[in-house]
């Protein structure tokens, strides 16, 4: 992931598609070239785009490296994108055979009956490259 600058993100997004996504004027973002987009309207961003665009604790924006890797149909699409998040925040990457040996670490969680979602929420919070079973307590 790289840092995402204002220029940027104004850049990609557009001025008309910006004012839909956060609700304001065209001056606002005229404001916003000169100044820096506030951090409430960075998060908004990059919750409207969460493939493109993800925020900090501290409002920094970065650009999500691009990945074809298209997970099965059973891992949770929400766990997922957090943990591709982590794994990229954490300079694990998100080449296609790692996630591979992700979702195959996956597999095996799941045909031992454990909980896929709680497994990428563990590996998420916990900076795990490769997810582990875990049991709630």
């Amino acid at each position: 992931m790289r840092l995402a600058t204002d220029h940027e993100i104004i850049g990609v997004f557009g001025s008309a598609e910006l004012c839909d996504i956060c609700g304001v004027g065209y001056s606002a973002i005229a404001n916003w070239k000169k100044k820096g987009i506030p951090q409430n309207r960075r998060l908004q961003i990059a919750v409207a785009h969460p493939r493109k665009l993800v925020t900090d604790d501290e409002g920094y924006a970065y650009w999500i490296e691009e990945s074809e890797f298209e997970p099965p149909d059973w891992v949770p699409w929400h766990w997922w994108m957090t943990y591709l998040h982590v794994r990229q925040r954490c300079n694990l990457g998100v080449e296609d055979d790692r996630l591979q040996a992700v979702v195959d670490a996956l597999e095996e969680i799941r045909q031992a009956g454990g909980d896929v979602a709680l497994a990428l929420r563990y590996a998420s919070t916990r900076r795990l490259s490769i997810p582990v079973e875990v049991e709630r307590k």
